[in-house]
């Protein structure tokens, strides 16, 4: 499992005690603030694919030129 997997797992769980534990006011806080955590972090993982693609390929055409 990659780290965003570990992160979702585990705010899941989070969110199954928030749900169990708590009144529905206060589940329902938690919960949102859980998800925008969970979107930051999906997209920081987007950003850094995307940063590691964008550095492959001019990484490639840079070879391809030194050639």
């Amino acid at each position: 499992m990659n780290e965003f997997e570990n992160l979702k797992q585990a705010s899941y769980k989070l969110i199954a005690e928030y749900i169990e534990k708590n009144s529905a006011d206060v589940a329902t806080s938690a919960v949102i603030e859980i998800v925008e955590k969970l979107l930051a972090a999906k997209d920081m993982q987007v950003d850094r694919l995307a940063n590691e693609k964008a550095a492959t390929i001019i990484n490639d055409i840079a070879d391809r030129t030194s050639h």
